[in-house]
């Protein structure tokens, strides 16, 4: 969220707003693993935070649909919130499989999950906003289907893809494959992310069909935290040499590393955005995606999506993205160009004219 609100008060300066923000903070953030602490802050403290806190100003901007219920303690003047999921809820209502067995030709399977109650309690608060900006369309159908929130209140503005994601240069990339060991011989597939949705058993079966029926040597990079669950996959497929976890301290070095590797593998479950595929098209590396959520959406058409279950055809469109040289060539062109239209400015442009009309309309 740091990003997002650093990218948002970069774009509406650039535009002639004056901008303030607030972030509301404690010591007690330093027992952030405890769960029943950080919803003490959450529900009670922030909220006391933010009405101490707040300026007048004549436009308020909740850029975490997770803190709608801030809405009361909110001042005069519009009030706006950025939506970029609806991941909880749909979870519990089983739009979203919790899990999928690898025994039964990966058959999507569903354990109980508990109502989302805080969640839905932050949630109830969206209609009070004079403004809604979803992240994607499909997350604006959500949005209405599943809350009930009037169409003529959302507006679609995509999140800001940062201006480093580009194609990184030939030295650099060398660079980043000596300092994680990422061997120029093998052919690269990246997957990222560590929640359940991600679907990472697909993506190393995905794996075991490329090495049954391919001489190369191909492996997998997985980015982000690591996941006890993860390696326990790893493990069962008897995956330990083919597959590699990286955390990267350094956020700038993503562009080395969506560079550095031949595809990226995204057979998520669901997303609200998406954003390793719009970083993985903008840096020229072809991605291959599920036809769920908003993937689509971010795509563009660039990349080719599947039911997030298809092993054999995910396996033949990542083999074509790491073997065939036009398809190669034609994400390097036309990836990098598709992507500008999340950038600073186009998105700070969008965000002008919702403020703009919300303030003509003195609502």
């Amino acid at each position: 969220m740091d990003v997002v609100a650093d990218s948002l008060e970069k774009g509406l300066r650039a535009n002639s707003f004056d901008v303030s923000n607030f972030r509301p903070e404690s010591i007690w953030e330093r027992f952030g693993n405890n769960r029943h602490v950080m919803r003490y802050l959450r529900y009670v403290q922030y909220p006391r935070a933010v009405k101490n806190a707040v300026v007048e100003a004549d436009i308020h901007h909740v850029i975490d649909h997770g803190y709608a219920h801030l809405h009361p303690s909110l001042g005069d003047g519009c009030k706006v919130i950025s939506v970029y999921d609806l991941i909880p809820l749909l979870t519990w209502k089983g739009v979203i499989e919790t899990g999928a067995n690898p025994q039964t030709n990966n058959e999507p399977t569903q354990t109980e999950v508990r109502k989302p109650r805080l969640n839905l309690y932050s949630l109830s608060f969206l209609n009070r906003y004079d403004r809604i900006v979803s992240s994607s369309q499909n997350t604006a159908n959500d949005l209405s289907k599943y809350l009930g929130v009037p169409s003529d209140k959302v507006v679609v503005v995509p999140p800001v893809l940062d201006s480093i994601f580009a194609p990184a240069s030939e030295t650099k990339v060398a660079q980043f494959r000596q300092k994680y060991r990422l061997d120029s011989k093998s052919k690269w597939v990246m997957i990222s992310g560590r929640e359940y949705y991600k679907n990472h058993a697909t993506s190393l079966q995905v794996l075991m069909e490329l090495i049954k029926n391919s001489e190369h040597d191909i492996k997998i990079v997985k980015t982000g935290l690591a996941s006890p669950e993860f390696d326990q996959l790893v493990e069962r497929y008897q995956l330990e040499d083919q597959v590699l976890t990286l955390f990267l301290e350094d956020r700038n070095e993503l562009p080395a590393l969506y560079s550095a590797v031949d595809c990226l593998l995204f057979p998520s479950l669901y997303e609200g955005f998406g954003m390793p595929v719009a970083e993985a098209l903008a840096c020229g590396t072809p991605a291959v995606i599920s036809n769920r959520g908003s993937l689509p959406e971010v795509g563009g058409g660039l990349t080719p999506s599947f039911d997030a279950f298809s092993v054999f055809e995910f396996a033949n469109a990542v083999s074509v993205a790491l073997f065939d040289e036009t398809c190669q060539r034609t994400m390097l062109a036309r990836g990098p160009v598709a992507m500008r239209k999340y950038s600073n400015e186009n998105v700070g442009r969008a965000f002008t004219e919702v403020y703009n009309g919300l303030m003509a309309n003195g609502r």
